[in-house]
């Protein structure tokens, strides 16, 4: 399996603002564990918290979700949310 830490952008030589991106999971979605556990171990600089509820609950109670920097991101599994919020991250730390 790939790991994104060699491309990560968030490096401890990185500034703190290319480190802003914030990622929040509900504690009731069932697709969370697993990808906060990932995300955590390959991007420990990021700001990734699970709260109470992110205010999805449609989408929460269907399929694995979260937001990025309050953009809601869904997928079918697991695995797919992780990709999708990769490529989320990716594409906001390039923009700055």
């Amino acid at each position: 399996m790939p790991t994104w830490r060699s491309v990560c952008l968030c490096s401890p030589s990185a500034p703190p603002s290319r480190c802003s991106v914030k990622i929040r999971f509900c504690e009731h979605n069932k697709g969370k564990g697993k990808v906060y556990r990932r995300l955590k171990e390959e991007f420990p600089d990021l700001n990734i918290k699970i709260k109470e509820c992110v205010k999805q609950c449609s989408a929460c109670r269907e399929m694995p979700m979260a937001t990025v920097d309050k953009e809601k991101i869904t997928a079918r599994d697991g695995d797919g949310l992780y990709d999708k919020i990769v490529a989320a991250i990716r594409e906001k730390l390039t923009k700055d």
